[in-house]
């Protein structure tokens, strides 16, 4: 017979069979028993007493009930002396147990008690709250060293910072500094250690993953390099563009010289990595109502309406049955391209090679739309603050979208990064929006009944719920501080440390994908008609919004966006 010893949750010690010398107490068997149903996840315990070694341990209830079962004659005791055979009161408590047991208060309180452990047991066994608790450390990192370390407002700090290769043309040497070499060290050691530590809690760790991390985070460095050209950011080609091909290229040409299985780890990681990054993705609340209503209505009604045509016509008049792929087209060609496709993706459980089809599209397309549509409001005259709004709504990349407008004119370029930024802003909310249609629609089994809101508390992404407590948090601490230039040192640093955990991630999910087959796969399916078709459709809805929020404004109208890191 199996017994227990003494702990929150009984597991089995070694199956050896209870010794002769242990006796249960009829007190406890009784107690026990009167909280025991066979609907409870966690069955109660029974103290097992040996006289002669002076021992406790305790056993659960139902291999008490087969124990008493097999033999009534041992183990069992009343409170006072010890009763034998079919006289012992324990007759009683075993009949009990046998019956049908009734529908009861008690049994619906264990089931609640048993859900709301599992909640809590989350806290350090989900990898979403994982992502939590290491995007929090970072945020702290970050707010300690805006706010303590010392640099003058001449310094234009918020380049800087948070080490990354700085913009360079001629001279490679040009992107880094010494204050650059020895802070690349401590944000490798910020992100390894945090890192490791949650794998090892989550059962995961292997030492391998050491050497695999740090590989990656080289490559993820020479992304931030490269993007931080001149040259390439004038033709909007960044480090995202950079570090997912890196993945891609090492995955599919590397790997057939060279044995690459080591950096294994970090691919396994690629959704992980994304997850730290969108917690980090904080934006200050006010950010938002500064940009005024014309701005906020170009960008939050115009792109949801345009991420629901994509997804219906590609899944519905295209036949398109991957739902995952759908809704990363929509909002790739709706929201902001990869950022957005990446912080989707966690949220819908999309697969690595729908990520990697979806960014592989935007990345297409973007070079198009990036010369295309700024030469078409030239060559119609169109009014600038609506060509700035147009573009900001329209173009999917941050960068590309800068590019664009600066074609156009300097206004032009102010009025689409405001735009942009508003995207940007409200990406949280686009992906809580996302996940509770999610849920209750699109992936609703048939029949299912209206999930209630511990449901959807149970089914929603928890990354999400830390991109917006530590946005509230960055909100909070920016209004309170009286240093408005660290303040806004401290904001582009936290999303510095995003990007720099968007990197790994994009790395992982470059070496997780097969390109043969994510080219067999593009080639037979309708993706390339949806997006292209989805994007037509935010072009001329955007820009329909564009002339009937911003026609006769001015950029004076609207207020000044953050510089551009």
């Amino acid at each position: 017979m199996g017994h227990t010893r003494y702990g929150t949750e009984a597991e089995e010690f070694d199956g050896a069979e209870v010794p002769n010398g242990y006796r249960a107490s009829l007190k406890s068997v009784k107690s026990a028993t009167s909280r025991f149903s066979r609907k409870s996840l966690v069955s109660p315990v029974v103290p097992m007493f040996d006289d002669a070694a002076g021992e406790t341990w305790n056993m659960d209830v139902a291999s008490c009930r087969s124990m008493m079962r097999e033999d009534s004659d041992h183990y069992l005791t009343s409170d006072e002396e010890d009763v034998p055979g079919a006289d012992n009161p324990l007759c009683a408590s075993l009949k009990a147990m046998d019956a049908p047991p009734e529908p009861a208060r008690t049994e619906v309180v264990d089931e609640l008690l048993c859900a709301q452990n599992k909640r809590i047991r989350e806290l350090w066994t989900s990898p979403d709250w994982h992502a939590v608790w290491i995007g929090s450390f970072n945020f702290l990192l970050v707010a300690l060293l805006s706010f303590f370390y010392p640099y003058a407002e001449n310094d234009n700090a918020r380049d800087w910072l948070l080490p990354r290769p700085k913009r360079w043309s001629g001279n490679p040497l040009d992107a880094f500094s010494l204050y650059n070499g020895v802070g690349l060290v401590v944000v490798f050691t910020s992100m390894l250690v945090p890192f490791c530590l949650s794998q090892y809690v989550l059962g995961k760790f292997t030492p391998s993953m050491i050497p695999s991390f740090t590989i990656c985070f080289f490559l993820a460095l020479f992304s931030f390099f490269l993007g931080s050209h001149e040259g390439l950011r004038d033709f909007g080609i960044g480090y995202a563009v950079i570090a997912i091909a890196s993945g891609l290229i090492i995955a599919n040409v590397v790997s057939l010289v060279v044995d690459v299985s080591y950096l294994n780890p970090m691919a396994a990681s690629g959704e992980f990595f994304i997850k730290c990054s969108l917690v980090l993705m904080a934006v200050e609340l006010r950010t938002i109502e500064s940009y005024g209503p014309p701005g906020i209505l170009v960008g939050w009604v115009t792109s949801p309406i345009s991420i629901a045509f994509t997804y219906l016509f590609t899944h519905r008049v295209l036949k398109c049955e991957n739902k995952h792929l759908c809704m990363l087209l929509g909002v790739g060609v709706s929201w902001c391209g990869a950022s957005a496709i990446t912080a989707v993706a966690p949220v819908i459980k999309a697969k690595p090679a729908d990520v990697s089809v979806s960014i592989g599209l935007v990345c297409l397309f973007v070079i198009a739309w990036t010369f295309i549509l700024p030469y078409f409001a030239l060559a119609v005259g169109m009014d600038d603050n609506v060509a700035g709004a147009w573009l900001g709504g329209s173009v999917d990349q941050t960068a590309n979208v800068v590019v664009a407008a600066a074609i156009v004119s300097e206004e032009c370029k102010e009025v689409a990064a405001t735009v942009k930024m508003i995207l940007n802003a409200g990406l949280g909310a686009m992906c809580v929006a996302i996940s509770i249609i999610w849920i209750m629609f699109i992936e609703k089994d048939p029949g299912q009944k209206m999930p209630t809101a511990m449901t959807l508390w149970d089914k929603f992404p928890k990354f999400v719920l830390g991109f917006l407590v530590l946005s509230l948090v960055l909100s909070l601490i920016i209004s309170k501080s009286n240093d408005e230039y660290r303040s806004d040192c401290f904001a582009a640093s936290v999303m510095e440390s995003s990007n720099w955990w968007a990197a790994m991630g994009f790395i992982g999910i470059g070496i997780n994908t097969n390109v043969k087959a994510l080219m067999s796969k593009v080639q037979r399916g309708p993706v390339i008609g949806g997006y292209f078709v989805g994007g037509i459709f935010d072009i001329l809805i955007t820009w329909i919004a564009a002339y009937v929020f911003f026609s006769g404004l001015t950029f004076s109208t609207i207020s000044n966006p953050p510089n551009e890191r």
